[in-house]
C-alpha cells in the first residue's frame, strides 16, 4: 500500500513542478491515456517537440479466504518524444517515439512478468475544445516480454501494429491543455 501512496504523490509533485515550467516555455497538457492505461502529462519546451509520460497502475489486496499468497502491483511507466508533424487550427499530426516499462503481477508467490516496450508512430490530435484534445496512436509496437516465474520458458519478442486489439474507445488520449 505504501507503494501505490508514494506513485500518487510523486505524480502529484511533477504536476505541481511542471506548472511552473509550462508558463515560461510552452503548454502542459494532463489527461489518460486508453491505449496504455494511465494518466499522462505533457509539456512542450518548444513548439518543435513536446514529452509526454505516462503512468498507470493497478493494486489489488491480498485475499487469504481465496489462498493468495500475496498483493498484486501492476504499474505501467512510459515515455514519449511527441513532434507536432502538420499543424492546423483544430488539428494536429504527431509523430511519437518512446518506450515503456510494465510489471504485470500475481497473486501466487513469484509470478509475474517485467516487459519492455519501444514505440513508433503518427499520432492524430483533434481539439474538440480549445483546451481538449482526443489523439489516437498508430504505429508500430516492439515488446519484450520478460519470463513469468523463474524456470519458465514463455519469454517472447514481439513486434506488432500499435493499438492491435484495441477499440475505438479503448485506443484513445484525451488531453486537457493548459
Amino acid at each position: 500500500m505504501d507503494k501505490a501512496v508514494a506513485i500518487v504523490l510523486s505524480i502529484a509533485l511533477i504536476c505541481i513542478a511542471s506548472s511552473g515550467l509550462a508558463a515560461d516555455h510552452g503548454n502542459l497538457a494532463i489527461g489518460y491515456d486508453g491505449y496504455d492505461g494511465g494518466v499522462s502529462l505533457r509539456m512542450f519546451p518548444s513548439p518543435n517537440f513536446g514529452l509526454e509520460g505516462i503512468v498507470g497502475m493497478s493494486f489489488e489486496g491480498r485475499n487469504k479466504d481465496l489462498g493468495d499468497d500475496n498483493a498484486d502491483f501492476d504499474f505501467y511507466l512510459g515515455g514519449n518524444l511527441v513532434i507536432p508533424f502538420k499543424k492546423a487550427e483544430k488539428a494536429n499530426l504527431n509523430f511519437f517515439v518512446g518506450g515503456a516499462l510494465q510489471r504485470v503481477d500475481s497473486h501466487a508467490k513469484d509470478v509475474g512478468r517485467t516487459n519492455i516496450y519501444g514505440n513508433i508512430g503518427l499520432a492524430p490530435e483533434i481539439f474538440l475544445l480549445e483546451n481538449l484534445s482526443v489523439e489516437t496512436k498508430c504505429g508500430m509496437r516492439i515488446s519484450i516480454m520478460g519470463k513469468s516465474f523463474k524456470g519458465a520458458k514463455d519469454n517472447r519478442f514481439r513486434i506488432q501494429t500499435y493499438g492491435q486489439g484495441v477499440s475505438i474507445v479503448s485506443g484513445v488520449a484525451f488531453h486537457w491543455y493548459f
